[in-house]
């Protein structure tokens, strides 16, 4: 286990033989980032379509700060990969170009970059880690009409080809490492939208519940509920963040969603020690949890995903 807590970019290629071989993916512990192609927003980045009352007050401030509590990485997707995320939360808004013509961006109340260039980083990385696997989840579309699915659908079917991993693959509660690498695939891609591709997998498959809290107890009390109510044969994406009210960003306009992070990773260390991967059952008295997502993942050189991948070591000592 140590070589996959030292070795970030592919830790999954380095988890003992016995993990890779025994445990579905739905049973590790796997590190993701919320939001995680807001990083390319900055000082002049437009506000998005799915801007709300809060993007709404920022982009009429239009100061150098409003903009912080936006972005909520800092690497880009290579080094977020390189750092050991392999979870991905994606939201796509519709951007009118010149010529009348429309193209897809990543946005979280800002629009950040084209789809293209990340998806395709994604797609050569996993060219030269070929026993890594990486979990796409489109959460969340915005401006969209039912021919943007199409097209994006296929987009993506053309980026990743052969290496996605369909229901028709395999049921999630068989579906191990080894066995991804069996049939040389190595992409999830989850649709949370009526989808025409049957090998994307729905949104059910994979809850996501969201604490919206500005409270670490709320947040904390929160996780331990929904864990505990976890479906079984499922994944689950338990999220450690905070979400700022209108309120809280108006009083402190001149912080940002790192300092967020920050406290929320020091006050969460504790409850994350304390998790476990492994089979899913809500009888049991020890809930388990599987992708775990946060801020600004990179901070403290990627601590956060190593204290999730270390996680791991206990579906050794279970066994």
């Amino acid at each position: 286990m140590e070589a996959s807590v030292r070795n970030l970019d592919r830790w999954m290629d380095l988890l003992p033989s016995q993990i890779q071989r025994r445990v579905p993916i739905i049973y590790l512990a796997i590190p993701g980032s919320h939001n995680s192609m807001s990083y390319a927003i900055g000082p002049t980045s437009t506000a998005s379509s799915d801007g709300n009352v809060v993007v709404q007050v920022c982009n009429i401030i239009r100061s150098d700060y409003t903009y912080r509590w936006f972005k909520d990485q800092e690497d880009d997707v290579l080094g977020q990969l390189k750092g050991g995320a392999r979870y991905f939360d994606l939201r796509i808004c519709r951007v009118k170009i010149p010529q009348n013509l429309c193209a897809f961006y990543f946005c979280h109340g800002f629009v950040s970059v084209a789809i293209q260039d990340p998806l395709l980083t994604i797609a050569r990385y996993l060219q030269h880690h070929t026993r890594e696997l990486v979990i796409l989840d489109f959460q969340h579309f915005y401006d969209f009409v039912s021919d943007d699915h199409l097209i994006l659908q296929q987009y993506l079917d053309r980026i990743f080809g052969d290496l996605i991993i369909g229901p028709k693959d395999s049921k999630l509660s068989d579906l191990t490492l080894q066995r991804a690498y069996s049939l040389q695939k190595q992409v999830i891609v989850i649709y949370r939208h009526k989808c025409c591709c049957e090998h994307f997998w729905d949104g059910k498959f994979w809850p996501n519940p969201w604490a919206n809290t500005t409270g670490i107890n709320k947040l904390q009390n929160f996780l331990d509920q929904s864990t505990r109510d976890r479906p079984a044969n499922c994944g689950y994406i338990t999220q450690c963040i905070l979400t700022p009210s209108f309120e809280f960003v108006g009083e402190n306009l001149d912080k940002s969603m790192v300092e967020i992070a920050e406290y929320v990773y020091k006050s969460m260390k504790r409850w994350i020690s304390h998790q476990s991967p492994g089979v899913a059952r809500r009888t049991s008295a020890s809930p388990k949890i599987n992708i775990v997502i946060a801020d600004f993942i990179n901070l403290n050189k990627f601590k956060f995903c190593r204290h999730i991948i270390k996680l791991n070591e206990r579906l050794i000592k279970s066994k």
